[in-house]
Formats: C-alpha cells, structure tokens, sequence
C-alpha cells in the first residue's frame, strides 16, 4: 500500500507529500528518541512520533522510512515541512497517539467494542 492510501485509510493529515507513491512496508514503529529511531526504523516504513522537528527529518533521511506521522495534535514546524520536501520526505500529522494512530481503524473499532462490553457489565 502506498503512503498516500495508507494515510487516507488511517486518516492522517496529509502535510508534505513528495513521495506519495512510497511504499509501506511492514508494520508502523512508534519511537521518539531520534537516535533510536536512525537505527531502528526499517527502511519503508511508517514511523510514528511526538518529535517533530527539522532533526526527525533529517533521521527519517537516514533510516529511509516511507513516511513520518507526527502524532498526539501537534504540527510540523515550517523549517521541517521545508526540508521534508526538499529531502523526499513523506510527512503526515494525527491527533491521535502514536499508538493509536498507528492502529488499523478495525483494531480501533474492536478495542472500543470491548470497551463497551466492559461498561455494559
């Protein structure tokens, strides 16, 4: 699946797009630390972040994920937004945490199925 549908059916906000064809692989890795991140990202996939700023862009160059989804409400700054396009670097934003955004929306309509059960008792 390509970043752009995988964006659209997560439904992550679309910030800088200059590879929307990427593909992505494998399963989303959510990691803050930035120097983590370098190394443990897999190249081609999603990785999921509060750390949003021009350094993220520059790890997520160097670990070649396919995109970046800054998480929890907060926004890229311009300086990021610029490098990420200048670098091909796919850049989304959620509300949601990063876990939670990092959820197929089915794992996310179970969980709260469950919870309802739960309440129900």
């Amino acid at each position: 699946m390509t970043v752009e549908e995988l964006g659209k059916a997560r439904g992550w906000e679309a910030v800088c797009l200059p590879r929307p064809g990427a593909e992505a692989r494998g399963l989303p890795v959510c990691c803050d630390r930035l120097g983590l991140a370098v190394t443990h990202v897999p190249e081609g996939a999603v990785w999921m972040t509060l750390t949003g700023h021009l350094n993220t862009v520059a790890a997520a160059t160097l670990n070649r994920a396919a995109a970046v989804v800054l998480c929890g409400g907060q926004h890229w700054p311009g300086e990021a937004v610029a490098a990420a396009r200048e670098h091909g670097v796919n850049l989304f934003q959620s509300p949601l945490p990063s876990f939670e955004a990092a959820c197929p929306p089915v794992l996310r309509a179970a969980e709260k199925t469950a919870g309802e059960r739960e309440t129900a008792r």
